[in-house]
């Protein structure tokens, strides 16, 4: 269903406009990262914020003054840094890996990007970890549209099974 989903908005985007580019994250890979280097309640906020700005040094001073190691807090670097097209970042995604639970994470995004990629092209289809929408909300892939001229996303969306079982549905959103 990602799949369709994600279709949709870039044939969404493409009606606009055909300088559009659709920007996709995962918020399971940005919350397992997070969670490895280990970073206070406060920190994790920060990180967020930080990260959604793409702010690589102000997390690398996050992770320094919470005594975080150089090897977990290059881990939030490397998404931070990670921004383009599938080739671009796979050498990025190769490095985190080895935090418990984030292959099949990364897996699953890769496999959707490149289908998404093999249809409209790797400069329509970006993989970018400062999209996040509301973690509390949304879990799995998010994505936003942007439309060369238009200063905000013009759409905006993601997977939200989370909210489906707060409702105490089954079904996947």
């Amino acid at each position: 269903m990602e799949n369709e989903v994600l279709s949709l908005a870039t044939e969404s985007l493409l009606t606009i406009s055909n300088d559009c580019v659709l920007s996709i994250s995962q918020t399971d890979v940005v919350k397992k990262v997070i969670a490895y280097t280990g970073l206070s309640m406060q920190g994790v906020n920060k990180a967020l914020e930080l990260l959604g700005a793409k702010n690589a040094h102000g997390i690398k001073a996050l992770c320094d003054s919470e005594g975080i190691p150089e090897e977990k807090s290059q881990k939030l670097i490397t998404l931070a840094n990670a921004y383009g097209s599938l080739d671009k970042t796979q050498q990025a995604l190769n490095l985190l890996l080895d935090i418990d639970g984030v292959a099949k994470d990364v897996e699953s995004l890769t496999k959707i990007v490149k289908i998404l990629t093999d249809k409209y092209g790797k400069d329509k289809i970006k993989i970018d970890f400062s999209v996040m929408q509301d973690m509390n909300y949304y879990n799995g892939i998010v994505f936003t549209g942007a439309v060369l001229g238009v200063p905000s996303a013009v759409l905006s969306g993601g997977q939200y099974d989370n909210l489906m079982s707060r409702l105490s549905k089954k079904a996947g959103a």
